[in-house]
């Protein structure tokens, strides 16, 4: 009988760990094909963008150019700089993109992007393919004549998720690439797939018991190691301390590993998940404005 048990609890965790190593994508990626906000709704102006991942796989993006005028629906025909998005792990960039939105009627054109099987991107999401399309979605701009000029702004912000995916991104650009960037914004986002996984699991009674479980089943191979030591760039740290998402020790984290000193870190108390420029911050809305004015060089 003992034996018999034995051999049930070994088949019940065979089970646990095969259907824990197929569902760890489940963890970070949450996709939606659906347009939910289209900007006309809002009287913004962009363009709709297509381009190919390193891969070939063809992608979908929105191009905001920089706008004035009484009712903000004015190109702004010297904007300046230019911020890529990466945004997060939900939806898609159709709703993401109007938490930067407020950054094109201050001067800033906007790229933003969906990774592989997001919105209308093909494919489906995994830490390697999301970072060909992250690479491919930062030369996409690199080789656009509006970033081109000296005197303008490169700024590469990732969100959430989306901060893993562009940090491991700017890794794999040549170094004449990674120069261009004035400015990395990490916002709300973390240093390990491991950590996050076993954190998400922790919030579920149901998977509580299996949490540590991720540190064996979830890969770190696509993680920024690299980019705390090589990165050359400004770089922004922004984590909520009560961000009830990704929890605020990812960004101290961060802090720790990069090793150059052309960083900033900002926490703030404002409790949600990538909120600190949000309408109701005006505060912090002028304290980035601020900053992105003494980044430019």
């Amino acid at each position: 009988m003992l034996a018999k048990s034995k051999k049930n609890s070994s088949r019940l965790f065979l089970m646990v760990l095969l259907l824990l190593s197929t569902s760890c994508n489940h963890l970070f990626y949450y996709p939606q094909k659906d347009v939910l906000y289209p900007p006309e709704n809002f009287g913004i102006i962009y363009e709709p963008k297509t381009f190919t991942s390193l891969d070939g796989t063809k992608l979908n993006a929105w191009y905001f150019p920089a706008q004035s005028g009484e009712k903000k629906s004015k190109i702004n025909k010297d904007p300046k700089g230019t911020i890529i998005q990466f945004h997060g792990n939900a939806e898609n960039m159709t709703s993401h993109y109007l938490s930067l939105a407020w950054l094109i009627h201050e001067g800033y054109n906007l790229f933003s992007f969906d990774y592989r099987g997001y919105g209308k991107s093909e494919g489906e999401p995994t830490p390697e393919g999301t970072v060909k399309d992250g690479v491919a979605a930062i030369r996409e701009i690199l080789k656009d004549e509006r970033t081109s000029a000296k005197s303008k702004i490169l700024v590469a912000w990732g969100q959430s998720l989306g901060g893993a995916i562009m940090q491991r991104s700017i890794e794999e650009l040549a170094e004449d690439e990674r120069k261009r960037l004035h400015l990395v914004v990490l916002d709300s986002t973390f240093s390990s797939y491991k950590t996050v996984a076993a954190s998400t699991l922790r919030k579920s009674a149901v998977t509580w018991l299996i949490s540590p479980l991720a540190y064996i089943l979830v890969s770190n191979s696509y993680g920024a190691e690299k980019f705390y030591k090589s990165n050359q760039s400004a770089v922004l740290i922004v984590h909520d301390e009560l961000d009830n998402v990704v929890p605020y020790s990812n960004g101290k984290d961060i802090n720790h590993k990069i090793e150059s000193p052309n960083k900033t870190f900002w926490h703030p108390r404002i409790g949600g998940h990538v909120r600190t420029f949000a309408a109701d911050q005006p505060e912090w809305r002028q304290k980035l404005l601020q900053f992105l004015e003494s980044t430019k060089r």
